[in-house]
């Protein structure tokens, strides 16, 4: 990273969200594109509605945006004894 740069990590509920905003994205323009070409009588209606509905979940849930870390693991320090054994069998090696 670069200095004075803050890296943002998508949290495992922000994972969640995304594959949901993601599925539901796809399937919902999926349903839309359908009717419209059924009605349209065209396929190539169809399609486009289906691509942009692709295009857009892509747009919304495939970035790491900030609302997607909004609960951060809270990881535990390692234990001197454990960083230090750790350190003694770098050594050896």
């Amino acid at each position: 990273a670069r200095a004075g740069h803050r890296t943002v990590t998508m949290d495992f509920k922000g994972q969640q969200l995304s594959e949901r905003m993601y599925q539901v994205c796809i399937v919902l323009f999926a349903c839309v594109g359908f009717v419209l070409g059924y009605c349209a009588g065209s396929f190539r209606t169809m399609m486009v509605t289906y691509g942009a509905g692709v295009s857009i979940a892509i747009f919304v849930a495939v970035p790491d945006w900030v609302y997607f870390n909004q609960h951060p693991q809270r990881w535990l320090r390692a234990d001197k004894r454990e960083r230090h054994k750790a350190g003694k069998q770098a050594k050896r090696r």
